[in-house]
């Protein structure tokens, strides 16, 4: 882990920026995880291999500020304060996509992204829609289907987390690439990304919309490395437990056309952040008639020279 250095990029820009305040459910401080690793397995298992699905448990902390960054978001950059909003206005119908549609929307993205960061290679290996439903949302144990597609959608994640470790991301990158692109590009002399394009569907994400933790206000030991098995893939991510320093924003009112953009995982971030920890939380000013969130979200390997 990279040592952390003091900043207040992030503060400096929300000094005047309104706060409300929410809950997440953070990973349990817990003595087993000095023993076992946390896990979780996203899939079908058998009856009897139920209980074994996850040993992560989580501790509810609440009244955690959010500073709204509304009103100054032109000013946030990637390379300095891991996230930016983006204006793009989808050319993909996203309401009940074909499977062609959706191919259509990662390419759109992938050359948008390619485009605004000069990069070399665009890679869109993985999306996932959520919506926040007045029914249940089928669980991993339930279905067959991938959970996060179109017809199969998850739900949004109220505990702050990172999407990839240190190690996790780099795995995760020679997983993707083709023998000949990992030689050339894992030589040392390229910038390895794996990047968050997140986006609202159909309404306004005033309910449970995202929020990102300042990276430079995150301890190392307020991150577990966990694993995350599927029957094709073990990747690696963060878990964050509870710290008072934490700091926490959010931009409020991000619309289908405003695409948020965060690391998960960076090569070579320089004096930037590494990693963006973020979840979903429940908006408190949303008010009674706020329409359910839905979001689609796609994960990136953004190459570029360094």
């Amino acid at each position: 882990m990279p040592s952390r250095v003091s900043s207040t990029v992030l503060a400096d820009l929300a000094v005047h920026s309104p706060i409300t305040t929410c809950s997440f459910d953070y990973l349990e401080k817990s003595d087993l995880y000095d023993s076992e690793k946390p896990y979780y397995f996203s899939g079908p298992l058998e009856k009897d291999q139920e209980s074994g699905r996850t040993n992560l448990t989580y501790t509810n902390h609440d009244g955690i500020q959010l500073h709204d960054l509304r009103g100054v978001e032109h000013q946030l950059k990637l390379n300095v304060h891991g996230f930016q909003l983006l204006n793009h206005h989808s050319q993909t119908d996203l309401v009940d996509p074909s499977d062609e549609q959706i191919q259509d929307y990662l390419r759109e993205v992938s050359f948008f992204i390619k485009d605004q960061l000069e990069a070399e290679v665009v890679l869109a290996y993985n999306f996932r829609f959520r919506r926040q439903a007045t029914q249940p949302v089928p669980d991993a144990s339930a279905v067959e289907d991938t959970i996060g597609s179109y017809k199969n959608q998850d739900k949004p994640v109220l505990v702050p987390h990172t999407d990839q470790t240190r190690e996790g991301g780099l795995r995760r990158t020679r997983y993707h690439l083709s023998d000949e692109e990992t030689e050339k590009y894992l030589d040392g002399t390229w910038r390895i990304r794996i990047l968050n394009a997140w986006r609202p569907l159909v309404n306004v994400a005033d309910e449970r919309p995202l929020a990102m933790c300042d990276y430079y206000s995150v301890k190392d030991k307020d991150l577990k490395a966990a694993d995350r098995a599927s029957r094709e893939y073990v990747g690696e991510i963060y878990y964050m437990q509870y710290d008072e320093e934490q700091k926490w924003y959010w931009i409020s009112h991000q619309s289908p056309d405003e695409l948020l953009v965060f690391v998960n995982y960076d090569s070579d971030p320089q004096d930037g952040p590494a990693f963006m920890p973020h979840s979903s939380f429940l908006n408190q000013m949303a008010g009674d008639n706020v329409k359910p969130r839905q979001s689609l979200e796609t994960a990136l390997i953004v190459i570029t020279k360094k």
